[in-house]
């Protein structure tokens, strides 16, 4: 920018709204952290008003994101860290956010020596709001246990990089981190022989929002004996993210289920690539018995389960809005004809069903049962009747089904369609 364009727009400033959209959007552009901090530098520089919603406002200097390679030695990983700490200076006393991933063949041999890390972390720890934390697990709990209390942390990330399967990477549960007072807590394995673990590091947390559980790698479950709980009350819990290995995947979806009670439950994903048929429906039913949740969002991927099964599952769901099925083993033809509204039901199973997304490579359900299964559901309001429209997107990919027509016709008359027919994404 000119020093005359400067000059004018010191002397005729922008709105301060105006001003604040156009630095959130460029926030949200993807760049490298060192360019987003030069970026914003300068932004900061530009004029007294510039500067002070810079550094006022959360989102701009309040965040740092670094990754290093241990490969590059420790003279580098310490400039980054002087610079993560002479950064979030800058905007204090906002809360911040710090995200650290250390990666590279030496991650599980050999660790850069805590005491780079322990200045940014004291300079930030009264404050530090949001945490992520990628890497070797024992390091970060070595780390975490020299530090002072962390006591406004809300958001707590821990996702192990190490490629080793011969050690056991157990779940950091430093006393520094306030675990009853997180709000979202995300946790990657790659290896554990405890299928409770999931289940533990939620009983530490009970006023999580959002919970996210990855393990790839498990012992079967016959080498360790699953320990049964009383079910747990979690008030606020409203996300819960699944992503399993093959080993135990089942085990661990009924133990999770039988462990909880979740009455502000609303968004479920559930990833588990197994060739093991996962009858859930069951111990699904009694954890809504225990408390009828509100569930919005159902996305299932890569299991095996019953048609029977499933449509059990979705009849304990009248509040749910979005469907979403990836590359699970189930007859489509069956379950869609399941799903079939009828405006004659007392009871219709998924009333308010408003988005439907399948990917699946082989799709058993012919032209007939998909037009009847989404035309029962979306209709043209024509003022006159009584009945609500529901579904209002459907997305299938990988069908590879002769619906072009009737594409044509839903969008014409307002349908959100996106149909794929060929390949797989």
């Amino acid at each position: 920018m000119a020093p005359d364009e400067m000059i004018h727009l010191t002397r005729d400033p922008l709105p301060v709204e105006l001003l604040l959209k156009i630095f959130l959007a460029a926030n949200e552009i993807p760049e490298r952290e060192q360019i987003r901090l030069a970026m914003f530098l300068r932004i900061a520089s530009v004029c007294h008003q510039w500067r002070q919603i810079i550094f006022s406002t959360s989102g701009f200097v309040n965040k740092f994101t670094m990754t290093h390679r241990l490969e590059k030695g420790e003279g580098p990983l310490a400039r980054i860290l002087e610079r993560g700490q002479s950064w979030l200076a800058l905007s204090d006393p906002l809360p911040c956010t710090l995200k650290v991933t250390l990666n590279g063949h030496k991650l599980c041999d050999e660790h850069p020596p805590l005491s780079l890390f322990q200045p940014l972390f004291l300079s930030i720890s009264s404050r530090l709001h949001d945490l992520m934390l990628v890497g070797h697990d024992h390091y970060w709990e070595e780390l975490l246990a020299t530090l002072p209390p962390l006591p406004n942390l809300r958001t707590y990330r821990s996702l192990s990089s190490c490629g080793k399967q011969t050690q056991t990477l157990d779940l950091t549960f430093s006393p520094n981190i306030p675990w009853s007072e997180l709000t979202m807590l995300a946790i990657r394995e790659r290896y554990t022989v405890h299928i409770e673990d999931p289940i533990e590091s939620l009983f530490r947390c009970p006023n999580l929002t959002t919970f996210y559980y990855r393990c790839s790698f498990s012992e079967p479950t016959s080498t360790h004996p699953i320990v049964t709980r009383s079910p747990q009350q979690f008030l606020h819990l409203k996300r819960i993210s699944i992503d399993l290995d093959p080993g135990s995947a089942g085990d661990t979806i009924i133990l999770l289920f039988q462990s909880l009670r979740l009455p502000a439950l609303e968004d479920l994903y559930i990833k588990a690539e197994t060739w093991e048929t996962v009858d859930v429906s069951f111990v699904f039913n009694k954890l809504y018995e225990r408390d009828p949740f509100k569930l919005r969002l159902l996305n299932l991927e890569g299991i095996t389960i019953h048609v029977d099964s499933l449509t059990n599952l979705l009849s304990v769901l009248p509040f749910l809005e979005s469907l979403e099925l990836c590359s699970i083993s189930c007859p489509y033809d069956a379950l869609l004809r399941n799903l079939i509204f009828s405006p004659k039901d007392k009871n219709p199973m998924l009333p308010r069903l408003e988005m439907v997304t399948i990917r699946q490579r082989e799709f058993d359900a012919g032209v007939g049962t998909v037009v009847d299964f989404v035309e029962s559901r979306w209709w043209v309001d024509d003022g006159g009747s009584e009945r609500e429209p529901s579904l209002r997107t459907f997305k299938l990919v990988g069908g590879k089904l002769d619906l072009k027509e009737k594409v044509l016709l839903w969008k014409s008359q307002g349908m959100d369609i996106e149909y794929k027919d060929e390949g797989w994404q």
